[in-house]
């Protein structure tokens, strides 16, 4: 009951910003991340094949960790 708490607190505390556009010091890896997690939603679920925006001429595909998060993002997109 105490985890449950302080999970929900700490999601408490992160929902006021989580409209707030990717300004950060790390706002090329978020922008990274929610264009991965964008690509997932548009082109499919692929997990295996994670695509960004600033591909040009070619298919996107980029060399990441595991793209879990964007997945799960994505998933939630629907």
């Amino acid at each position: 009951m105490i985890l449950f708490g302080m999970i929900l607190f700490g999601l408490l505390l992160r929902l006021p910003s989580t409209n707030m556009p990717l300004l950060d010091r790390n706002s090329c890896r978020q922008t990274d991340t929610a264009a991965i997690a964008r690509n997932f939603y548009k082109h499919g679920l692929n997990i295996f094949h994670p695509q960004v925006d600033w591909r040009g001429a070619s298919e996107g595909y980029v060399e990441s960790e595991f793209p879990i998060y964007p997945f799960l993002v994505a998933i939630l997109y629907r």
